[in-house]
């Protein structure tokens, strides 16, 4: 009697993993490389000459849009390549970003749309109209 009990119990269990391991082998999910929400960041290929609203610097650099408000963001490397490289020191260099205008981004403006040219748009804020 306390065999049969027992056999019983781990047929019970059994069945109850089969089902719960089963369904994936046989219709599994669909796998998706690309995350749900991307970052709504428009990165310009390459480096751009910057310059600072208010004239205080002119630097190579990154353009970085966020699509969310508008805001231009630039990003100095101060030499033509895509990263910051300092040749006199063994620490990599940390580039700190300034505000470099904003662009008038439409409310159903998705991501995935291309833009032509950024610098074409770009509506440089003037330092008195921060204040």
């Amino acid at each position: 009697m306390r065999t049969t009990a027992t056999n019983l119990l781990l047929l019970t269990i059994a069945l109850t993993l089969l089902a719960i391991a089963l369904p994936p082998y046989i219709a599994p999910a669909p796998v998706q490389a690309q995350s749900a929400t991307p970052y709504p960041f428009y990165i310009e290929p390459g480096t751009q000459m910057l310059r600072a609203p208010d004239g205080s610097k002119q630097v190579n650099g990154r353009v970085v849009v966020d699509l969310r408000n508008g805001n231009v963001w630039g990003f100095p490397t101060f030499v033509a390549d895509t990263y910051p490289i300092n040749t006199g020191s063994n620490t990599p260099p940390t580039s700190h970003p300034f505000s470099a205008g904003e662009v008038c981004v439409r409310r159903h403006a998705s991501v995935g749309d291309r833009w032509v040219s950024i610098q074409s748009v770009v509506r440089h804020r003037s330092p008195k109209a921060e204040s």
